[in-house]
């Protein structure tokens, strides 16, 4: 067997073969065997041999049959029980010894009477072997006494005592070459006499009575008796039989055997096939021995358990193969890597510019000490960590820069590294399934928010207050979720709905940005240092990290998938519902189709097998409140919005950036803010009048005005609510 051991790995490939000489023109005849022994017992055992080659006959073809007169015969009808005891004994002496020759052995002989004898006769091979008969799997079985009426005794030798016997006995009537047979056919020796026989035809031999010695009982034994018969079977099942040998090297090793064995060349025939084909196996047991496989299972496990327990309907293969980008490395990125890799979402992308300090690794859990004093990279030290604590995960960090809106690019390196930067940013979204946007600024988030639109990608949002936070999902205007690829595609076209925003499609929910009616600019510009730190109570992170990866999992199991429409509460979906199949029944009537969000009168269009899909959850820890929300998209989006969408198309993702990051009021012009702001101070005008204010109610002029013009942003760019 020839094999190699992937230790590491616990892989082993392994190749078997029983291996047969194959000498061109060497052919080897089973000639008809008359056994020595005539008793009646000798009758019964020639019986029995006959009745199993009958029986191995009508299990196989006619061709694969020999002819019965020339098949090898049980040895019980060679040998006699005194002289198979015999036998038996001198192998197991041998065996044992590990001597090269055992002594001569009958039944009235002793083996230490003839010791010195044999030796000084100069019998063959009487010098001692390390190697016993057993482990080299061929040796002789010599005769040396044969008297009428008397029992026959023995001697055994190895293969070195073939020249010696080529030349004393080439007629082979006076010894039997015998093997260790693993063979179980009873009538037809196995494959290791092929090679003992083409060594004996080297040698001159042209005919052999062969023993092929199988599960023979050594002296000691108690012996046992197959059925009929009376008489020790010392030798077991073994087969004795006469051979006839035609080989174009006969004798050859007689003339120049030192010469000749070293050009002496043989093909090799015997090696196991695997599906017709000889070629290795594999076995692998690192599910059993590796520990980083039995830690796969068992994480594997724990998801099935769930599924098979509690949620029938969950889908691990889908989480497993689910692609995650988090934009973002500090403490909401490491919190939610954490709680995707407890799900079985493996497959992790980080992206951050900045290094661990000092004050992170208390906050952020991926980082430890020796980063911070080894200044790594928060991205490259989180992927790394991840892998740590779960080996089988895909990860990596991509240090980068997301160029934002309003940060100058004055030179022209840094206009190519910007552009390269996004470049490289667009290509991580394309290959990924889902974004996260964690960063700690609101200018952070535009570009990623407006490649998610292009590309039509799931697009989760978490921000963070000092005791407040927002997880939210961003909108598609694709009902049916299709692939990135066809949507970017018709983009890329320049479809109507792009150009026009009478025509544009809304998407089913809003995005980060369209609850503001101002553009996101340079939120660190005039700030100190402490100012630009974020500051939040520790807890805050783990909950809004917790909630945004559970939002993923559910628009991941929810049949209408990121289309989802948002959920608030059971009075708000059921005027939903009322509302559009009102406006179903009024369209029909017309003969015209009704496209909404809430399409039929199940409650599973809302929710999916791990409950409803809302648009934004917001928290607060003053009062340990939580809210669920549902923000509209508005056709003036800085990030979402049609006309935004179509500068896109026509500049392409180059030009359109270059002129966001370096014109100021270019991304509130192009989105159609600064033009909603003009129409807003013209209407003022009206206002003006004192005699129009004359005619509101005193108490009026001091009401409480609601709403504030960034949508609920801070100044820093946090949330506050």
């Amino acid at each position: 067997m020839l094999s190699f051991a992937d230790l590491k790995n616990h892989v082993f490939t392994y190749i078997f073969a029983f291996p047969a000489l194959n000498e061109p023109g060497h052919e080897v005849f089973v000639l008809p065997y008359k056994p020595k022994r005539s008793d009646a017992n000798a009758e019964q055992h020639a019986t029995t041999t006959a009745a199993a080659a009958a029986a191995a006959a009508a299990t196989t073809s006619p061709e694969d049959q020999p002819p019965s007169e020339a098949q090898f015969v049980s040895c019980h009808a060679e040998f006699t029980p005194a002289e198979q005891r015999s036998l038996a004994e001198l192998f197991g002496m041998f065996a044992a010894s590990g001597n090269g020759n055992a002594n001569e052995k009958g039944p009235e002989n002793d083996t230490s009477e003839n010791d010195s004898k044999d030796a000084a006769a100069g019998t063959p091979n009487s010098q001692e072997s390390k190697v016993s008969l057993a482990d080299k799997g061929v040796f002789i079985i010599k005769v040396t006494n044969e008297q009428p009426g008397s029992p026959r005794t023995f001697m055994l030798y190895d293969l070195t005592s073939l020249p010696e016997l080529a030349k004393t006995d080439p007629g082979t009537k006076s010894f039997f070459l015998a093997y260790i047979d693993p063979s179980s056919q009873s009538t037809f020796p196995g494959w290791p006499l092929r090679n003992a026989l083409v060594l004996a035809s080297l040698y001159g031999f042209t005919r052999l009575h062969v023993v092929a010695w199988r599960n023979a009982l050594a002296a000691f034994d108690v012996p046992t008796t197959s059925s009929g018969s009376s008489e020790p079977e010392f030798l077991g099942s073994s087969l004795v039989g006469l051979v006839e040998i035609a080989s174009p090297l006969s004798g050859a090793l007689l003339q120049n055997p030192d010469a000749l064995l070293s050009k002496l060349t043989f093909k090799a025939t015997g090696w196991e096939k695997t599906d017709g084909k000889i070629q290795s196996r594999c076995v692998d047991l690192s599910s059993s021995m590796d520990s980083k496989k039995i830690m796969e299972g068992s994480v594997s496990l724990n998801l099935k358990l769930m599924r098979w327990r509690m949620l029938p309907g969950l889908d691990v293969s889908c989480l497993n193969k689910t692609k995650v980008l988090l934009i973002g490395s500090g403490t909401l990125g490491c919190n939610v890597a954490r709680a995707l890799v407890g799900w079985g979402i493996f497959n992790l992308t980080f992206v951050d510019s900045g290094r661990v300090s000092f004050s992170n690794p208390v906050r952020q859990t991926l980082f430890t000490f020796e980063d911070a004093e080894n200044g790594r990279f928060k991205a490259e030290a989180a992927a790394a960590r991840v892998m740590e604590i779960y080996p089988g995960a895909v990860t990596r960090g991509e240090v980068l820069t997301v160029p934002m809106p309003g940060h100058l690019v004055t030179t022209a390196d840094q206009l190519e590294q910007a552009l390269s930067q996004a470049k490289r940013l667009d290509d991580l979204i394309q290959s990924h399934d889902a974004v996260f946007l964690l960063t700690d600024s609101r200018e952070s988030r535009w570009l990623p928010s407006f490649l998610c639109q292009v590309h039509d990608k799931i697009c989760i949002n978490a921000a963070l207050g000092f005791d407040s936070f927002v997880v939210m999902r961003h909108g598609t205007r694709n009902p049916q979720h299709s692939t990135s690829e066809v949507y970017a595609a018709s983009v890329r076209e320049g479809k109507p709905e792009l150009k026009d925003a009478a025509k544009w499609v809304k998407p089913n929910v809003g995005c980060y940005f369209c609850s503001d009616v101002t553009a996101p600019s340079n939120t660190l510009k005039d700030r100190t240092l402490d100012q630009q730190c974020t500051v939040t109570r520790p807890g805050l992170s783990f909950i809004a990290s917790a909630l945004a990866v559970e939002l993923l999992v559910t628009i991941l199991h929810n049949r209408h998938g990121y289309a989802a429409p948002g959920h608030v509460d059971a009075e708000t979906t059921r005027k939903m519902k009322s509302n559009y199949f009102a406006k179903k029944a009024e369209a029909e009537a017309r003969g015209e189709h009704v496209e909404s969000s809430v399409d039929d009168l199940e409650e599973d269009d809302l929710s999916g097998g791990l409950g409803v899909i809302p648009h934004q959850i917001r928290g607060f820890f003053h009062d340990f409140s939580q809210n669920v929300l549902i923000g509209h998209p508005f056709d003036r989006c800085p990030a979402c919005g049609p006309r935004v969408l179509a500068a896109y198309q026509e500049q392409g993702l180059a030009k359109l950036l270059t002129s966001v990051m370096n014109v100021s009021g270019y991304l509130e012009e192009v989105s159609g803010l600064a033009e909603m702001r003009r129409m807003a101070e013209e209407n003022l005008d009206v206002w003006d009048d004192e005699a129009l204010l004359d005619e509101f109610d005193e108490d009026a002029g001091d009401a409480e005005r609601v709403g504030s013009g960034d949508g609920g942003k801070g100044d820093d760019g946090s949330d506050e609510f």
